[in-house]
């Protein structure tokens, strides 16, 4: 039997050159970036799942509309998550494009997919996935209205009944609203970070070229 010799890609304390090191990090940025992705895809859809299977269970054993606020905590904790993960996300895409394409002078994937985002913003979509959450908050404040116990006279609610549910209902304008404005702050915010990027790594390149 035949046996051949295979040479690591990389040895174990062997001397890197920059452009080694600047590589290995490239790789490790862009993996960041994918595990990211993943990440938040299982997370969304554990997330809406577990609001589904917690609604139900509320409506099936104990209808009260103070009680669905529990699934609001899913939701918005989710929503939270999810936006630490774009902005991360965000933040290492624009440092790839200004280390490695705008200073090499060479116009990649990152450089390529902003401009067309400027250029076409409906090309992008909706990394909050914002409308499936306030989708599933109408889901939940319908859940709401049946969940009202009914009276003997249709036309009148009983006073706790009613503080409860414009209780429910403010909550829920509550999270559409922080909804929308997380998204136009993440909308905002894409230019600022990519010029911060662009001040915080010319800076350190001039430091360190300058004499000691």
């Amino acid at each position: 039997m035949r046996l051949t010799a295979v040479r690591p890609a990389r040895i174990v304390g062997a001397r890197m050159t920059m452009d080694a090191i600047q590589l290995e990090e490239f790789r490790a940025l862009r993996a960041s970036v994918r595990e990211r992705a993943i990440a938040r895809v299982l997370l969304l859809a554990m997330t809406w799942l577990g609001w589904a299977a917690l609604a139900t269970a509320i409506m099936l054993v104990v209808p009260a509309p103070l009680l669905l606020t529990v699934p609001l905590v899913v939701l918005l904790a989710a929503f939270e998550v999810n936006l630490g993960t774009v902005r991360a996300a965000e933040r290492v895409s624009n440092y790839l494009r200004v280390v490695f394409e705008e200073r090499r002078g060479v116009s990649g994937w990152e450089t390529a997919s902003a401009d067309l985002a400027g250029r076409h913003p409906s090309s992008v979509g909706d990394p909050l996935f914002m409308w499936v959450f306030v989708a599933v908050l109408c889901a939940n404040y319908l859940c709401v209205v049946i969940a009202l116990p009914e009276t003997a006279d249709p036309t009148a609610r009983a006073r706790e009944d009613s503080l409860d549910l414009a209780l429910v209902t403010a909550l829920h304008l509550t999270l559409v609203l922080r909804f929308v404005l997380a998204r136009r702050s993440l909308q905002a915010g894409r230019t600022r970070e990519l010029e911060r990027l662009r001040a915080v790594t010319g800076s350190e390149i001039r430091g360190d070229r300058s004499p000691g």
